[in-house]
């Protein structure tokens, strides 16, 4: 009899557990994005721009981004145009490497109930090719007043 009414203390919770899981997963929703500029700034660091992870939300500040990507290389031309009404940039740059061939990616960006959540991954390991560069990734998504939180993966 004890054992009877374990097993069903057991399934119950079990049960309660996986109903719960359910409910988060199913208010995530993925959120469209398009690729504005990837690569590898080559400036050995004249670029002066650090590792980071950038929300850019008005054209004053993405045209001072652009010039700093730019400053020694054309990376980002022409110009793209962004209607920041209507849209943001996601911006990420690594550390700066001492060999070619890294990357740093966003590849996924979702909308939860109460933030958006932006993974990075970093794809390219690098290769040997020894040569200064700084890895980016710029994206475009739809405009949002909800906290973007930023995950490395």
């Amino acid at each position: 009899m004890m054992k009877t009414r374990m097993t069903y203390v057991l399934v119950l919770t079990l049960l309660m557990f996986s109903c719960g899981n359910q409910e988060k997963t199913s208010s995530v929703k993925p959120v469209s994005f398009s690729t504005i500029s990837q690569g590898a700034l080559k400036g050995d660091g004249q670029e002066g721009i650090e590792k980071s992870k950038l929300i850019i939300s008005d054209s004053k500040a993405f045209m001072v981004l652009l010039g700093k990507v730019n400053t020694v290389n054309d990376q980002i031309d022409p110009v793209p145009s962004i209607d920041f009404d209507q849209s943001i940039v996601l911006a990420v740059f690594d550390d700066i490497k001492s060999h070619g061939g890294h990357s740093i990616d966003i590849t996924k960006v979702s909308e939860h109930e109460d933030r958006f959540v932006v993974e990075i991954e970093r794809l390219k390991k690098g290769g040997m090719l020894t040569i200064i560069t700084q890895p980016y990734h710029l994206v475009k998504i739809p405009k949002t007043a909800k906290p973007i939180i930023f995950k490395e993966i």
